[in-house]
């Protein structure tokens, strides 16, 4: 019935409506140039903020056809949440970026119970925490955080300016465990206090000691 393209990365490529799931900050599309051009390719987009919304309709409006635009978030399905202990701050990364925030987690591992999960082989000044890999099973990250008493929810620059969300955030949201995020529009205006904020853009030493 359509077709769901999960990244830009990858252009229409059926007679089937094929909408984009626009979760990455427009800054992205400028790391190639056919990046754009799968982009124009899509019978409609389903955005997850407003920014990205405003920049593809803008994008988009010269064009002499009709887009489908809906919302879509990346969100995480419900899970039963039993009544067991919780420790420790949980910190999941796929490091697709590198070594990004490798300072602050460093600083945080010398002050917190971290468990941090992620890909246990990369050039990454994160190795010195020695990660564990979860499987992408579809329950063990959120079996993972069910025993945890908080999810580290960090987002690159892009998506930070862009108030772009991450899955970190419905994960710990659909885990019970509490959130704490850097300073994202969507997220704020989202779960509000219910979520707890830290401020990345300040020394590593500063942000994990209010973490």
């Amino acid at each position: 019935d359509v077709v769901l393209a999960e990244h830009f990365r990858i252009a229409k490529l059926t007679v089937f409506p094929t909408l984009g799931l626009m979760w990455n900050p427009p800054a992205s599309m400028r790391e190639q140039d056919h990046f754009l051009k799968n982009v124009i390719s899509y019978d409609g987009y389903l955005f997850s903020d407003e920014t990205t919304r405003r920049y593809h309709l803008d994008l988009t409006a010269p064009l002499c056809t009709r887009r489908i635009l809906g919302c879509w978030f990346p969100s995480c399905q419900e899970t039963i949440l039993f009544d067991r202990p919780r420790s420790g701050l949980a910190y999941l990364a796929t490091r697709w970026d590198g070594d990004r925030h490798g300072d602050l987690i460093a600083e945080i591992n010398e002050r917190c119970d971290l468990h941090f999960r992620g890909p246990t082989k990369s050039a990454s000044a994160f190795n010195i925490l020695n990660p564990i890999a979860l499987p992408f099973d579809g329950t063990s990250v959120l079996s993972e955080l069910g025993v945890r008493s908080a999810n580290l929810c960090l987002h690159s620059d892009a998506h930070r300016r862009n108030g772009t969300p991450c899955a970190r955030v419905f994960e710990a949201a659909a885990a019970g465990a509490i959130i704490i995020s850097d300073e994202n529009q969507f997220v704020r205006k989202t779960f509000g206090d219910s979520a707890l904020y830290v401020d990345v853009e300040t020394s590593s030493k500063d942000a994990a000691d209010a973490v």
